[in-house]
């Protein structure tokens, strides 16, 4: 409907954990949560070599 607001709440990594509980909190508060998580991979100069 035109006029009528959607507060849009983006929650990183909830996909488990922390992130996750808060997105179900704002989900049941009405919001619409956009959910995201990092799938990055460090640059192999960046990784610890095994010990």
């Amino acid at each position: 409907m035109l006029g009528e607001q959607q507060t849009v709440a983006p929650v990183t990594e909830a996909n488990k954990g922390i992130g996750r509980g808060v997105a179900e909190q704002l989900a049941a508060l009405g919001m619409t949560v956009l959910v995201g998580r990092c799938g990055c991979v460090s640059a192999p100069e960046t990784r610890q070599p095994p010990l």
